[in-house]
């Protein structure tokens, strides 16, 4: 094994071999050019958790604050990109199918969930008035 492959078989990117590509690692990660257990796992488990915990906490400490508002508006944004590399990740995956298929059932059953928790919070938010 070469110094590079060894590399990019250890990096989180080198999966779909492109630990040299020149695109910025934001394009690859939403172009599913990254490994599917760092897109799931990494991005997606740990890293909705820590931007959660994080609005979560501001929001107690700072409650009515704008830039809480503003937080939370960047979680869903990140949210939303970690769905998406997850997704694009698992439609790439060259390894066992049945990863890349529990990956994508996962993703739409937190978008099942996600839709039908804001569609309760409206109703609950519109019921409170009368």
């Amino acid at each position: 094994m070469t110094e590079s492959t060894e590399r990019s078989a250890s990096s989180p990117v080198g999966e779909q071999g492109v630990s040299g590509s020149s695109a910025p690692l934001l394009a690859r990660v939403l172009g599913g050019q990254v490994r599917l257990p760092f897109a799931f796992w990494v991005l997606g488990v740990a890293g909705n958790l820590l931007v959660w915990t994080l609005t979560s906490i501001a929001s107690e400490l700072y409650p009515g604050n704008p830039t809480v508002g503003a937080a939370s508006l960047l979680s869903l944004i990140y949210f939303i990109f970690s769905l998406v590399a997850t997704w694009r990740s698992a439609s790439k995956y060259s390894g066992d199918r049945i990863w890349a298929v529990l990956s994508k059932v996962i993703v739409s059953l937190v978008i099942v969930i996600y839709v039908m928790m804001l569609f309760i919070a409206m109703v609950v938010v519109s019921t409170r008035g009368h």
